[in-house]
Protein backbone atom coordinates (compact mmCIF):
# COMPACT_ATOMS: atom_id res chain seq x y z
CA UNK A 1 0.00 0.00 0.00
CA UNK A 2 1.23 3.88 -0.69
CA UNK A 3 0.52 6.70 0.99
CA UNK A 4 0.90 8.59 -2.14
CA UNK A 5 -2.38 10.02 -3.95
CA UNK A 6 -4.14 8.29 -6.52
CA UNK A 7 -2.15 9.08 -9.78
CA UNK A 8 -4.57 11.02 -13.15
CA UNK A 9 -6.64 8.99 -14.61
CA UNK A 10 -4.45 8.91 -17.68
CA UNK A 11 -1.00 7.40 -16.22
CA UNK A 12 -3.29 4.29 -15.34
CA UNK A 13 -5.05 4.06 -18.32
CA UNK A 14 -1.89 4.50 -20.66
CA UNK A 15 -0.34 2.18 -18.04
CA UNK A 16 -3.52 -0.69 -18.01
CA UNK A 17 -2.67 -0.27 -21.81
CA UNK A 18 0.81 -0.55 -21.25
CA UNK A 19 0.53 -3.81 -19.58
CA UNK A 20 -1.95 -5.06 -21.84
CA UNK A 21 0.54 -4.78 -24.67
CA UNK A 22 3.57 -6.59 -22.94
CA UNK A 23 1.28 -9.43 -21.32
CA UNK A 24 -1.63 -9.81 -22.89
CA UNK A 25 -0.11 -11.31 -26.45
CA UNK A 26 1.58 -14.13 -27.76
CA UNK A 27 4.40 -11.76 -28.30
CA UNK A 28 5.26 -8.42 -27.03
CA UNK A 29 3.88 -4.93 -28.66
CA UNK A 30 6.24 -3.32 -31.49
CA UNK A 31 8.49 -1.16 -29.68
CA UNK A 32 7.24 1.79 -31.47
CA UNK A 33 3.69 0.90 -29.81
CA UNK A 34 5.79 0.37 -26.38
CA UNK A 35 6.87 3.70 -26.83
CA UNK A 36 3.63 5.63 -27.10
CA UNK A 37 2.08 4.58 -24.51
CA UNK A 38 5.05 5.02 -21.86
CA UNK A 39 5.13 8.19 -23.49
CA UNK A 40 1.72 8.91 -22.64
CA UNK A 41 2.87 7.79 -18.88
CA UNK A 42 5.12 10.10 -19.01
CA UNK A 43 3.01 12.90 -20.09
CA UNK A 44 0.23 12.50 -16.97
CA UNK A 45 2.99 11.09 -14.54
CA UNK A 46 2.53 12.18 -10.74
CA UNK A 47 5.38 14.25 -9.83
CA UNK A 48 6.88 11.43 -7.74
CA UNK A 49 7.11 9.53 -10.42
CA UNK A 50 7.87 11.60 -13.53
CA UNK A 51 11.73 11.19 -13.80
CA UNK A 52 11.17 7.42 -13.91
CA UNK A 53 8.98 7.70 -16.43
CA UNK A 54 11.01 9.77 -18.21
CA UNK A 55 14.53 7.33 -18.13
CA UNK A 56 11.77 4.81 -18.83
CA UNK A 57 10.71 6.22 -22.21
CA UNK A 58 14.44 7.51 -22.91
CA UNK A 59 15.86 3.59 -22.52
CA UNK A 60 12.88 2.72 -24.98
CA UNK A 61 13.65 5.42 -27.46
CA UNK A 62 17.18 3.77 -27.32
CA UNK A 63 16.09 0.68 -28.16
CA UNK A 64 14.17 1.97 -31.26
CA UNK A 65 17.56 3.46 -31.93
CA UNK A 66 19.31 0.27 -32.23
CA UNK A 67 20.96 0.62 -28.50
CA UNK A 68 19.90 -2.48 -26.69
CA UNK A 69 22.03 -1.73 -23.72
CA UNK A 70 19.64 0.69 -22.20
CA UNK A 71 17.93 -2.32 -20.98
CA UNK A 72 21.05 -3.16 -18.98
CA UNK A 73 21.52 -0.48 -17.02
CA UNK A 74 20.62 -0.50 -13.39
CA UNK A 75 19.00 2.83 -13.01
CA UNK A 76 16.60 1.68 -16.13
CA UNK A 77 15.86 -1.05 -14.61
CA UNK A 78 15.32 0.48 -11.42
CA UNK A 79 13.16 3.19 -12.93
CA UNK A 80 10.97 0.59 -14.91
CA UNK A 81 10.15 -1.50 -11.28
CA UNK A 82 9.24 2.19 -9.78
CA UNK A 83 7.02 2.70 -12.74
CA UNK A 84 5.40 -0.30 -12.34
CA UNK A 85 5.08 -0.06 -8.79
CA UNK A 86 3.31 3.14 -8.48
CA UNK A 87 0.87 2.07 -11.24
CA UNK A 88 0.29 -1.18 -9.63
CA UNK A 89 -0.25 0.16 -6.23
CA UNK A 90 -1.33 3.74 -7.50
CA UNK A 91 -3.89 2.63 -9.58
CA UNK A 92 -5.63 -0.07 -7.88
CA UNK A 93 -4.12 -2.95 -9.72
CA UNK A 94 -4.29 -5.20 -7.21
CA UNK A 95 -7.39 -4.43 -5.96
CA UNK A 96 -8.91 -5.33 -9.27
CA UNK A 97 -7.08 -9.17 -9.35
CA UNK A 98 -8.73 -9.25 -5.60
CA UNK A 99 -7.12 -11.49 -2.77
Amino acid sequence: MTDLPKPPAAFCEAGKAYEASITGRRRPAPIAEQIELVRRMDAAAPSDIAADTATFLRALEQVQAGDGSAVDQPRVRSAVTEVNRRYSQGCGVYDRRGG
